[in-house]
């Protein structure tokens, strides 16, 4: 059994890569695009992750209960989203029964020609169908919307496609009228001679002006993106790495103080001598990177890992060894929560860009 993926959907508002229509010898379905349940599932990984970091990361019990609620919401949200498509009851044709069900198809058991109880409509009452375009207004830009719309003999009207990207359209169209009207086959503008499907002419510019738009904005996304991970993560990164080769030496702990940094937030800080080839050193840096605490009680249950005099283990930079610190690995929100969502930003910046490039590619080649 073939499908054909198309980029559409059978739905009421525009639904540009969001469902895509699949063809069979059977019937015309519709199923949600892996596209849009990733975009869903970004919602519940992101609140996952979010509440990893919050349980594994040392916080008070007013930032837990906080960081606990947001992922709460965020992984309700993105699990409602994602079931809501998953259990949802898209139209569907029957091409061997020859009948279209508006909200979903009968289970495959019982009698699939009892038409009340399954609210099937008979493709015989097909009266038209209705192809066309509009223009959609955004806040700073439009877009053409084509339409493919099911009108029956008892004035019921179904949008049975409504897409921004024309090729696709079209392609989708002309074969959703070969197989509900023969007399369309052949046809070059969707409509044939004694059809009863209604011949529109269409506009592919929209389609260009979206991908063009798509290219700067994916550009510019991607590069702001991008500029924060090689500017911010990778230094993070690096830092941990190198710090993972130190060698280990053991200090001694000669002055712990909770300091602030700025208005708001509150450092541990510890004093430690080593000694290191002979030679001793000071050092204050506790991890790789600073950590920062929303409270003064927060900092002082970190300083309780390092008692006064007390001997501790010690990570030396062998090629700087005044360079140590007491703790080389990074902290879990590090990989749970930042570098995830700048990964997040330079993926989406990436999908924009491609899907421009492809409008004004197919648009090109259409017009070519």
């Amino acid at each position: 059994m073939e499908e054909k993926t198309v980029y559409g959907g059978l739905r009421e508002s525009a639904s540009f890569g969001s469902h895509r229509l699949v063809f069979t010898p059977d019937k015309i379905s519709i199923k949600t695009t892996w596209t849009t349940l990733f975009f869903y599932s970004i919602f519940f990984i992101a609140g996952a992750g979010f509440f990893l970091g919050v349980v594994t990361a040392e916080t008070d019990t007013r930032s837990f209960v906080i960081g606990t609620c947001l992922s709460g919401v965020f992984m309700i949200v993105g699990g409602g989203l994602i079931a809501f498509e998953l259990l949802r009851k898209y139209p569907e044709i029957d091409l061997r029964r020859r009948i279209f069900y508006p909200k979903g198809s009968p289970a495959d058991s019982g009698d699939m020609t009892d038409l009340t109880r399954f609210k099937g409509i008979p493709l015989a009452e097909l009266k038209e169908m209705r192809t066309g375009s509009y223009e959609a207004h955004g806040k700073n830009s439009s877009y053409t919307v084509y339409t493919f719309d099911l009108v029956f003999r008892n004035g019921d009207e179904y949008r049975l496609i409504s897409h921004g990207n024309y090729s696709d359209f079209k392609e989708d169209s002309e074969k959703v009228m070969k197989l509900l009207d023969p007399a369309a086959a052949g046809s070059s503008d969707l409509a044939g001679e004694g059809s009863i499907a209604k011949r529109q002419r269409f506009r592919g510019n929209g389609e260009k002006r979206n991908g063009i738009f798509a290219i700067f904005f994916g550009i510019a996304w991607t590069w702001i993106a991008l500029g924060i991970f090689f500017s911010v993560d990778v230094p993070v990164m690096k830092a941990g790495w190198r710090a993972a080769k130190w060698q280990v030496e053991t200090a001694v702990v000669e002055a712990a103080q909770v300091v602030p940094e700025g208005s708001e937030h509150f450092v541990a800080e510890v004093t430690f001598s080593y000694r290191f080839k002979g030679k001793d050193y000071l050092s204050k840096r506790v991890g790789v990177i600073q950590t920062n605490y929303n409270s003064v009680e927060d900092a002082k249950k970190a300083l309780k890992k390092y008692p006064l005099k007390s001997k501790v283990q010690c990570f030396v930079d062998p090629e700087n060894p005044e360079n140590a610190v007491l703790e080389r690995a990074l902290p879990s929100s590090f990989y749970f929560i930042f570098l995830p969502i700048t990964l997040l930003f330079v993926i989406i910046g990436v999908v924009i860009l491609v899907n421009g490039v492809r409008d004004v590619f197919k648009n090109y080649l259409r017009r070519s």
